[in-house]
């Protein structure tokens, strides 16, 4: 959110004399366009990000670091009020963003920083944009509602029969305007052969690639709602379980809502639909996570529950369903760069053992790259 600069003098001295003088400049400024927060804007904050919030001009400031643009809708909105707040509240490097942004809370109260975090969010006019409050952890198998920009690279370890299977998919996203995101998916396998096969590991195996489109259709202080697409491209092998053989469509609604406190609930519900229905299944899938966030100030903890279903599109057929507890952290101190660990547990299988679908290792490693380098704000 702020600037990647240096000094801390001058941090330290705009925050102790707006300690010694806010008081006094608070009653002269008296309520002031409709917004409490524009007071302590004017008095705080104008010097370096400027009246109309893109930042003061650089031979004002005395230095050539860029500044942030906060009417900048595609930055202003990406951030949740709670982290705006713990910027001004503990300064920018509690974040390791800027050592000028000072940290503000020796002098101005928890509703003041609030109010002043209301107003320059105000900056960004475009009520498009979906806020940051919407971009609820992500899940191992539910869609985020909330586009994004970021890099997942997701694992999945399944053992059957004594023979191992590791798939990872890298995942690139990436936001285009306000409400829609595009993506591409691709996975490859590795397995592990059992010691009566004769043992040892295959080299890599591409599997099917898919590219798939979302768009935001609604949001609201704390829900989303999002259409999404996929196409599934049959570049991996049939023969050796890599790939379908075919194209494969997929059409879902993706559901996001803010519960009390840190809490929330997501959800996706959809089809995949086979270009050719002797190769690959049509099937029907629905998904819930529910969880919440611990430690969101500093480095959050977000344990989360998954629910999983899918259904074969025939007739006669049975609904197939698994549980994934998990829990995402953050890695850097920036908290652009998150990893989740689970594990996949079936439920209600009751066929012999040899055919009951075994437990799934699932995890990932995400980089919001808009937020940053990946070695970055450590």
């Amino acid at each position: 959110m702020m600037p990647n600069i240096s000094r801390p003098n001058f941090g330290a001295l705009l925050a102790l004399a707006l300690a010694s003088g806010a008081g006094g400049a608070e009653a002269q400024l008296g309520a002031r366009d409709g917004m409490p927060g524009k007071r302590v804007y004017d008095v705080a904050c104008t010097a370096c990000h400027g009246t109309d919030g893109r930042g003061a001009a650089q031979a004002r400031l005395g230095f050539a670091d860029a500044l942030p643009d906060f009417s900048n809708c595609s930055f202003a909105s990406r951030e949740a009020a709670q982290d705006w707040e713990t910027i001004v509240a503990r300064g920018g490097p509690t974040r390791r963003f800027s050592r000028r942004m000072p940290a503000f809370r020796a002098a101005l109260s928890r509703e003041q920083i609030a109010q002043v975090v209301e107003y320059l969010r105000s900056f960004c006019s475009d009520r498009r944009w979906p806020l940051g409050e919407l971009n609820f952890p992500r899940a191992i198998g539910t869609e985020k509602a909330y586009p994004e920009d970021e890099v997942v690279l997701g694992t999945s370890v399944v053992t059957r029969r004594g023979e191992r299977a590791v798939t990872t998919t890298a995942i690139y996203e990436r936001r285009w305007g306000a409400r829609t995101q595009w993506e591409i998916g691709v996975p490859v396998v590795v397995r592990e052969r059992s010691l009566a096969a004769g043992g040892g590991w295959t080299g890599l195996e591409l599997a099917d690639v898919g590219v798939g489109l979302k768009r935001t259709l609604a949001h609201g202080p704390r829900g989303i709602l999002s259409l999404g697409s996929e196409v599934k491209l049959p570049v991996g092998s049939s023969e050796s379980g890599a790939g379908s053989g075919t194209v494969r469509f997929e059409g879902y609604l993706a559901a996001g809502l803010g519960l009390v406190g840190n809490s929330f609930v997501q959800a996706q519900a959809g089809a995949e639909l086979p270009a050719n229905s002797t190769k690959a299944a049509r099937e029907a899938f629905w998904r819930v996570a529910v969880g919440t966030t611990l430690g969101a100030s500093t480095r959050p903890l977000s344990p989360m529950v998954e629910v999983e279903g899918v259904r074969e599109l025939a007739r006669g057929a049975e609904s197939e369903w698994s549980v994934i507890p998990q829990v995402q952290i953050a890695l850097s101190r920036r908290q652009h760069v998150l990893a989740n660990v689970g594990i996949r547990l079936p439920v209600g299988d009751v066929g012999a053992p040899l055919t009951r679908r075994p437990r799934e290792l699932v995890a990932y490693l995400l980089w919001d790259w808009f937020d940053g380098g990946i070695f970055e704000g450590w």
